[in-house]
C-alpha cells in the first residue's frame, strides 16, 4: 500500500504515459507505418492492436509496482496482518481481496492518462512532443488538484480521484460510482478522439 500510495499519483502515470505515447507513435516515427497499410492492415485492426498493447502495458505497470512492494515488504517486515491506525485489522484473505480491488481501480485510473497520451501520440507529429505534453498534463493536473481555490476545476480532471483506492483499506469502502464513471468517461473521450484521428488523418503524413 505504501508503494502504491507513493507512486500512483505521479510516477506510475508518467511511466504509463510514456509507454502509451511509444505505442501510439513509434511505428510512425520509425517510418514503417506506411508498410502496415500496404500489408494490408486495416485502420480498425491497427487501432485495436494498439489499444490492446496500451491495456497490457498499463496492467503490467500496476502489477510490477505491487509485486515489488510485496517482495520488499515481506523481506523487510515479514508476514503480519494488515492494519492501519484507526481501522480494523484485515485478515490475509480480506487484505488480498482489497488489494486486487485496489489494483483494478488504479489500473482504471492509469488507463485514463494512457488513453489521453495515446490520443496525443496520434495527433501530434512526433512521439517526443506527445510524451512532453502528456507528462506536462500529469504534473499540471496534480498541481491543480493540490490547490483548494481551484477545486471546481480539479474535479473535472481524472487525477482528482486517483487516491480513492485507499478507502478500500481504511474502512472497506468501495470508491464511489461517480469516481469510476469519471475515469471511464475520460477513457471513452480520449479513445474516441484517437479513433477519429486515425480514421480521418494519415498518421504517416
Amino acid at each position: 500500500m505504501a508503494c502504491l500510495e507513493f507512486m500512483a499519483n505521479l510516477l506510475m502515470p508518467v511511466v504509463v504515459a510514456m509507454l502509451a505515447c511509444a505505442i501510439g507513435s513509434s511505428d510512425r516515427d520509425w517510418g514503417f507505418l506506411r508498410y502496415l497499410y500496404i500489408a494490408p492492415v486495416s485502420r480498425s485492426r491497427l487501432l485495436l492492436g494498439k489499444l490492446g498493447a496500451v491495456l497490457i502495458a498499463t496492467a503490467a505497470t500496476t502489477s510490477c509496482v505491487v509485486a515489488a512492494g510485496l517482495v520488499a515488504g515481506l523481506a523487510w517486515f515479514g508476514r503480519h496482518p494488515f492494519h492501519i491506525i484507526g481501522s480494523p485489522v484485515l485478515s490475509t484473505g480480506d487484505a488480498v481481496g482489497q488489494l486486487i480491488a485496489a489494483c483494478g481501480y488504479i489500473t482504471l485510473c492509469l488507463l485514463s492518462i494512457a488513453a489521453i497520451a495515446f490520443a496525443l501520440a496520434l495527433l501530434l507529429p512526433r512521439g517526443a512532443k506527445a510524451v512532453g505534453a502528456s507528462i506536462a498534463f500529469v504534473i499540471a493536473a496534480n498541481i491543480l488538484d493540490g490547490q483548494s481555490a481551484l477545486h471546481s476545476i480539479a474535479v473535472l480532471l481524472p487525477v482528482h480521484y486517483w487516491q480513492d483506492w485507499t478507502r478500500l483499506f481504511a474502512a472497506k469502502e468501495r470508491p464511489p460510482r461517480d469516481r469510476i464513471l469519471a475515469q471511464i468517461a475520460a477513457i471513452a473521450v480520449a479513445t474516441g478522439a484517437a479513433t477519429l484521428v486515425l480514421r480521418r488523418r494519415d498518421p504517416a503524413a
